[in-house]
């Protein structure tokens, strides 16, 4: 069984918080450290945040690749982005007819937030 697994990108911040929660009901939240009766709390923030799913699959090396990051097959000048595509129900590389396949020797070289000029 694949490891069922988020990162959320902070708009605001341009950066991936690590500090948001999700509810089963799909509801966001962000972490915050204030003090009351009932311990921390957590503030609604659903519409600053950017959620990636982990594909469960690992690049060359051992990195965790998720939902819009950005692989370099090695050997290949093509940089692809990792985009999850309902008609085939999984995750493929945008611009490519393969879907990732396990054993292709890839790197992930960054993510379509932090890093768009890798795709120009």
């Amino acid at each position: 069984m694949r490891d069922i697994k988020f990162r959320a990108w902070s708009i605001a911040a341009k950066k991936f918080d690590e500090e948001v929660a999700i509810t089963l009901d799909g509801d966001l939240f962000e972490w915050n450290e204030g003090s009351t009766d009932e311990g921390s709390i957590f503030w609604k923030r659903e519409d600053y945040y950017i959620l990636s799913q982990f594909t469960g699959l690992k690049d060359k090396n051992g990195v965790e690749i998720y939902e819009g990051d950005i692989l370099q097959r090695l050997g290949e000048d093509y940089k692809h982005k990792v985009k999850w595509y309902d008609q085939s129900c999984g995750f493929n590389l945008a611009w490519v007819s393969d879907s990732i396949r396990a054993g292709w020797d890839i790197e992930i070289i960054g993510n379509i937030y932090e890093h768009k000029h890798l795709l120009k």
